[in-house]
This record gives structure tokens, C-alpha cells and sequence, in this order.
């Protein structure tokens, strides 16, 4: 897939005279929209938006685009546009009806360009995770829930970087001394849990032992921490990620079961700072190991010619987005020669659906015009393949 992404910034100065440049504190808009049927109350408040739209874009806006080539030849685009600054608080400077339609003036503050780093957010990919199996239970009867807990802060720590929805599964995943080989119970889980991905893991090692000393004197304590996490891909039941973590702690290596696990006294222990440091390793990795996986959705509903798609607000989707739909041909799995040996299942770009309503946990999409006895079915994936590229910031240029 070709992905590309543009800053563009509308330059209408010569036609309309001169306006705020991207780094201005104020921009005029005008919007507006039709008094019919539901009154001036809704009306006004239609234009107020339709204004703020307005001057977003007058602002600058980030584009982002990715091609696939479909059946029969088509080429699908999908593609992003969201506004390159932060529009703040609208103050209505003038407001007058023209026939059956309300218009209003507007004036609102713009965050500096420099102030929006980070704004415009990818959408945000959805993950499920297991309480980990512990290979020695006698070695941690000292800690409150180790492997839920663990699970648990790790979603946490996922979650507040923004770029992930989080859940916690009730259910497990058999290990046997490595990555589950069952993809039938990964799978069941992302279905059960709404997920693209699964994480799962094994706790090695949480034993203690004494070190240094001579003829018993001065001896210390140390306490191991080792664990395996284990990255799925929901759809399939592969593993994309394995990470062995293996951290250590010196002194009073005991926690106590009077200390809730991730809270303040059970991370002032040393054995509970280097859980910690294990779980910010963690975190960064599943993050990098998801980073170049493509955001998807699952089509939940097909009714009255409307697709609902199983992402929302809640994961940046927006009205006026356009993603790829893929049917999903499950009896046609791909496998090597060897039993176990699972690849995936066979997708087919088929049409471009278009984002035309968001809700904060699901949106609903249309078909173009053009997609003519193109049918798609629940199960069906829509996906965005985003490519990290440097935003061009050249300046201002005219579509």
C-alpha cells in the first residue's frame, strides 16, 4: 500500500482578503445552516459548528492518505483530514437569517502550531490481556495478585500513552512453556473482549537468593523478577511479539499482602520497583511491537444501507473519514505443511466506506455510489494503513 501525507493550509487572501496566518491567536469564520425543520435554537448552534469547521481549516489541515488496489483493478483510497491547530472557545461576533437559513460570524482562539504537537492523534488500537500464569507459585505467595495485577497495571501504563482502548480479560491462556499454540482461544478472547490484539504471559521467576558474604557474614539478598509477554494478532491467533523481561532487587526483597499491588507502598518496595521497571519495559515494547500494525475495525451491523463499524470517538475515528473494507474468507485459511502451522485468513479489498456519523464506541459508515453490487457482511474488516512519514512543513500551498 501507498501511504502519503500532506500539510496544507488554505491560502484565500487574494480572493477574500487577508486572513490570520497558522500561527495566529484569533480566526474569523462564518457558517451556516438551514432554520428547517428543527428550529432557530438548532440552527444556531449547526452554524456555530459549521464556523468552527470553517476556521479549522483556515488554520491548516494534516491529510493523510493510503491506496490499495481492490478486485477487478479499483483503486481504494482511504483517508484522514484533521486540523493542524487547536481551535478553542467561539465568541458570535454577528448573526443574521437569510431566507430559510440561519448565518453566523464567529471568532475563535487558535493554539500556535507550536503549542499542537501531539493533537492530531492515530487511531487508537484496541487491546485485551490475560492474567499471566506463574511457573513457581510458592515463590510469590508475598504478593497480592501478582498475575492479575500485573495484567492490570500493564493495560493501565498501555492506556495513558494514548494510543491504545484497553480491557481485562476474566479468561486465561495455556502455556507451556512458551506462546500458546491454541490460536482458536486467542481468538475467542478478542471476539469475546471487542479486541484487535491479545496479550498474554508467563511469569518465570520471582525466587530469591543470597549472595556474597564470607563464611555467612555480609550476605545480602537478591530477588528475581523474569517475565515472557506474548503479543497476539486477534483476527488470526499469531503471535507478533515475544519479550523475555528479567529485573532484580537487592535488601528487603519481601513485599508483604498488606500492600495492594501497583499501589504507592507496594512500589516504595525494592522487589516492587523492579516489577516496575519490568512493566515500563513492557509497555514500550508492546507499543513498538503494534506501532507499524495497521488500525482495524470489524463491521457489527448492516442495516437500511448503513454499516456499523465496532470503533468510535473513543478511538479517534471522525465523520468525513474514508477507510478500506476487506471481506473475510475464513474458509480458506492460510497454513504451512506442518500441523500448527497457521498463517492467517485471506482478505479482499473490496470498496471504500466513508465515515458519516461517530459515536464514542462505534460509527456508522456508507458505501460510495460507485460501489455497485459490492456487498459486505459482519465479520468484514475496515482498515487505515498508516505509514510514519516526516509531515511536510514547507509552507503554505494552495489544493
Amino acid at each position: 500500500m501507498n501511504s502519503n501525507k500532506y500539510y496544507v493550509a488554505l491560502i484565500v487572501g487574494a480572493l477574500f482578503g487577508s486572513l490570520p496566518p497558522v500561527r495566529a491567536e484569533v480566526v474569523e469564520a462564518e457558517g451556516v445552516a438551514s432554520i428547517r425543520p428543527a428550529g432557530i435554537d438548532h440552527a444556531r448552534q449547526a452554524a456555530i459548528q459549521d464556523a468552527m469547521n470553517q476556521a479549522s481549516l483556515l488554520s491548516g489541515v494534516e491529510i493523510e492518505t493510503s491506496n490499495a488496489i481492490g478486485a477487478r483493478g479499483v483503486q481504494l483510497e482511504s483517508s484522514r483530514v484533521r486540523s493542524a491547530a487547536i481551535i478553542g472557545k467561539a465568541t458570535v461576533l454577528r448573526e443574521w437569517q437569510s431566507g430559510d437559513y440561519l448565518h453566523v460570524h464567529i471568532s475563535v482562539d487558535v493554539a500556535r502550531s507550536g503549542d499542537i504537537a501531539g493533537a492530531n492523534q492515530k487511531y487508537k488500537k484496541k487491546i485485551a490481556a490475560t492474567s499471566l500464569s506463574i511457573q513457581k507459585s510458592y515463590v510469590t505467595d508475598d504478593v497480592e495478585d501478582l498475575s492479575g495485577g500485573f495484567a492490570n497495571e500493564l493495560l493501565r501504563r498501555l492506556e495513558s500513552g494514548n494510543k491504545f482502548l484497553t480491557k481485562k480479560s476474566q479468561y486465561a491462556i495455556s502455556h507451556a512453556s512458551g506462546p500458546s499454540q491454541d490460536t482458536g482461544d486467542v481468538i475467542h478472547i478478542a471476539t469475546m473482549y471487542d479486541s484487535q490484539f491479545v496479550i498474554s504471559g508467563e511469569i518465570l521467576d520471582a525466587g530469591t537468593m543470597n549472595e556474597g558474604g564470607y563464611f555467612g557474614l555480609f550476605q545480602h539478598k537478591r530477588r528475581r523478577f523474569e517475565v515472557e509477554i506474548y503479543v497476539y494478532d486477534g483476527l488470526t491467533g499469531s503471535l507478533v511479539g515475544r519479550h523475555r523481561i528479567e529485573k532484580s532487587a537487592v535488601g528487603d526483597v519481601a513485599i508483604g499482602r498488606d500492600k495492594p499491588f501497583a499501589s504507592a507502598s507496594f512500589f516504595a518496595t525494592s522487589f516492587g520497583k523492579a516489577i516496575s521497571e519490568a512493566l515500563d519495559t513492557a509497555s514500550e515494547l508492546i507499543a513498538k511491537d503494534l506501532e507499524n500494525l495497521p488500525f482495524a475495525a470489524r463491521v457489527i451491523k448492516i442495516a437500511d444501507g448503513r454499516i456499523y463499524i465496532d470503533a468510535g470517538g473513543t478511538s479517534f475515528v471522525a465523520p468525513g473519514d474514508k477507510l478500506v473494507a476487506y471481506h473475510l474468507r475464513r474458509e480458506f485459511p492460510l497454513s504451512g505443511f506442518g500441523p500448527g502451522n497457521e498463517y492467517g485468513i485471506t482478505e479482499t479489498p473490496v470498496t471504500t466506506v466513508s465515515i458519516v456519523q461517530v459515536q464514542p464506541l462505534f460509527s456508522i459508515c456508507t458505501l460510495p455510489t460507485s460501489a455497485k453490487g459490492v456487498t459486505l457482511e459482519v465479520g468484514d474488516l475496515v482498515r487505515f494503513d498508516f505509514i510514519n512519514q516526516v509531515l511536510d512543513t514547507k509552507g503554505p500551498s494552495l489544493f
